[in-house]
């Protein structure tokens, strides 16, 4: 006989339920300024429940062949490289010829609609990184 193999029941009123809520949540903290309290109190809500479900998730740890010590030090160097960035614009003085990365993306931030689709991008991305 075979083993049978428990799955998770699939609930697409639940899903969508889930959706609807982001997209919501993404609408209203599109709507806050940028660099404001309720923008950080909004970003921090869904960074919190990350964090804790995180932490919660019991997996077991293993060691995945099929990632490479380049891999990680690709990584590492795009922190670098990215924090160099900001370091040298905050002590060179952001202006112009040295604008930080907030000052290359604020354009793109700028309309509220942009913002709330960024905010949803962003949630649907700390899904995504979470169940991998």
């Amino acid at each position: 006989m075979a083993p049978v193999v428990a799955r998770a029941r699939s609930r697409p009123g639940a899903t969508a339920l889930v959706l609807v809520l982001v997209l919501a949540y993404s609408w209203v903290a599109g709507h806050f300024s940028t660099f404001t309290r309720p923008a950080e109190v909004a970003t921090f809500i869904p960074g919190a429940i990350g964090v804790a479900v995180a932490i919660r998730a019991r997996r077991p740890s293993t060691v995945r062949p099929d990632r490479s010590r380049s891999g990680w030090l690709a990584w590492w160097l795009i922190v670098v490289a990215v924090t160099v960035v900001e370091v040298l614009a905050l002590v060179l003085g952001a202006n112009h010829d040295h604008p930080t990365i907030s000052d290359l993306v604020n354009p793109w931030l700028d309309p509220t609609p942009a913002r709330a689709l960024w905010f949803a991008l962003w949630l649907g991305f700390g899904y995504w990184l979470s169940r991998r």
